[in-house]
């Protein structure tokens, strides 16, 4: 039988306003599995989205930000996740006949 054992570290944020910044740590530097979080009115945290990499957890969460503020991902409501509902405010350009 195989095990598959997972280590989880953070949170991590990618602005000042976070305890740890992920562009800052040495766990930047490595590649697996990795989930974005949105603090949740309850004082949790709701994971919204879950992500691989091959490449470095910074390469590839830049190239998230990149993408995102050049309009190609979707957008949600900030203040609706915080209450755990996913208001789109932006489809993103990335999808098939999304272009126009």
């Amino acid at each position: 039988m195989n095990k598959i054992i997972l280590n989880f570290e953070g949170p991590y944020g990618l602005t000042k306003d976070n305890e740890k910044i992920l562009f800052q740590e040495e766990i930047s530097k490595k590649s697996g599995i990795y989930l974005w979080a949105t603090p949740y009115n309850n004082g949790g945290l709701l994971i919204n989205y879950i992500g691989e990499t091959s490449i470095s957890f910074w390469q590839r969460n830049k190239d998230h930000m990149i993408q995102t503020m050049g309009g190609n991902y979707r957008i949600c409501d900030p203040d609706a996740l915080l209450k755990g509902v996913e208001k789109i405010l932006w489809n993103g350009l990335w999808r098939k006949g999304t272009r126009d």
